[in-house]
């Protein structure tokens, strides 16, 4: 257990430190571009995590079971998915120009910037987003939690710097709009990201052709595991962004703007339990099952308490700061904070639970909770967003939040034969 407590600190402490930089970089990205633009920019990266999950195949999520359970060969898994970074671009360039036969570009691109270079802006951010999933993954793997942490807080912290750098006019190009400089400013983020990581990790980053490529046993390995993450987190995605174009559709940009500050400025309480899943899934692979099962009960618990207690604590720091930090535009924001923060608390349980679950191998039962998810968000979208605009957005989110919770509870009470009352109330020695 101090091992998992000092690795939960160490990953915690970077995690803060990051979203951290990301927020301020929130700010100066909504500032410099303006309330309509920076919907335009949500709808933009929305498309690039989405399509980062989807054409992932689940490489991440997999490599850190499959690695630290030993499952397969960690040197040609690392020459592989590098393989992989670099040929699944080539597919997601095809699906750019396939969107524009069907006249659908603007689901991913602002009006005047779908031409061939925005696309190959694209593809660059999208290879170095599935790069840096699989550096970070490997590190994770091998429980180098401090290196991953200083590998994220690269690329944070040099989009933080290029963005005061262009506010202050010391660097500035007046060919490039403001939109046009926030995503070079990005690529160039990742890029540094990657440098750093491949200067970290060394032998866990760099490539080492004379270990070759998986054999077909191994392969089927990878494969089965990958499909089911990637289903998962594709779905899950879908969930996490289907409301921005459903929103983005029937209400315009001006809500969707609103919508994307205050589901970013709810990620904050989202930190701690995500920063614990990463080194569960790392720790509990190599678990008995006699030991994962209280291990998880801990850090739920510890999760949703640190959890709740962030999110009263942003709600009364940044009620009376949103209209001073991002502009009066965005006062609306406000009043969408607590609905919100409530529902991704709830969500604490989906990820520690999640986290058990790829741990002994049952990602199946992941992949039901995030169809579950999925369908009862898009469901309340279609019912609430065209009647009640913003309010509708966030309340449909917070119904497949609780459709989430309720759904893992149910499952791991019944594998493990216990009561809810069991999970939250009995004393932990009866568990430990």
């Amino acid at each position: 257990m101090n091992k998992i407590n000092a690795d939960i600190a160490f990953a915690y402490l970077f995690q803060t430190a990051n979203a951290g930089l990301t927020f301020i970089s929130s700010i100066l990205v909504a500032r410099l571009l303006g309330l309509v633009y920076n919907g335009e920019y949500a709808i933009y990266t929305s498309a690039l995590l989405i399509l980062n999950v989807w054409f992932g195949f689940g490489l991440p999520g997999s490599i850190v079971h499959l690695v630290a359970a030993g499952k397969v060969n960690a040197d040609k898994l690392r020459n592989s998915a590098y393989l992989f970074s670099m040929t699944a671009g080539i597919v997601v360039l095809g699906l750019l120009y396939l969107l524009d036969i069907f006249h659908a570009s603007g689901l991913v691109f602002p009006v005047g910037k779908d031409s061939g270079f925005w696309k190959f802006i694209f593809i660059i951010q999208f290879s170095i987003g599935i790069l840096n999933g699989v550096l970070v993954a490997f590190a994770n793997a091998r429980q180098l939690f401090f290196k991953s942490g200083l590998i994220t807080l690269l690329s944070s912290g040099t989009l933080l710097i290029l963005l005061i750098l262009y506010k202050l006019e010391i660097v500035y190009i007046n060919s490039l709009d403001a939109f046009s400089f926030v995503v070079g400013a990005s690529v160039a983020a990742g890029l540094v990201q990657i440098i750093g990581a491949w200067a970290l990790l060394r032998s866990e980053a760099i490539p080492k052709p004379n270990a070759g490529m998986l054999d077909l046993k191994s392969f089927g390995i990878v494969l089965q595991m990958a499909l089911l993450v990637w289903l998962c987190n594709g779905i899950q995605m879908l969930n996490y962004r289907t409301d921005y174009w459903i929103l983005d559709h029937f209400q315009g940009a001006r809500a969707t703007s609103l919508y994307a500050v205050g589901s970013s400025l709810a990620q904050l309480i989202r930190m701690f339990p995500t920063v614990v899943a990463t080194v569960l899934v790392s720790h509990l692979s190599q678990s008995k099952q006699t030991d994962s099962v209280p291990a998880t009960i801990r850090y739920l618990r510890a999760a949703l308490g640190i959890s709740a207690l962030t999110g009263i604590l942003a709600m009364v720091v940044l009620y009376p700061l949103i209209p001073l930090i991002y502009g009066s535009d965005f006062t609306e924001v406000r009043a969408i904070l607590a609905p919100l923060f409530i529902g991704v608390t709830i969500f604490t349980i989906p990820i520690i639970f999640a986290a058990y679950f790829v741990s002994i191998g049952a990602v199946r039962i992941n992949l039901f909770a995030s169809i579950l998810v999925f369908l009862v968000g898009l469901c309340l979208d279609f019912m609430l967003i065209p009647t009640y605009s913003l309010k509708g957005a966030v309340f449909a989110s917070v119904g497949a939040y609780f459709a989430g919770a309720i759904y893992h509870l149910y499952v791991f009470c019944k594998r493990n034969r216990l009561q809810l009352f069991d999970l939250f109330f009995l004393p932990q020695n009866r568990f430990l």
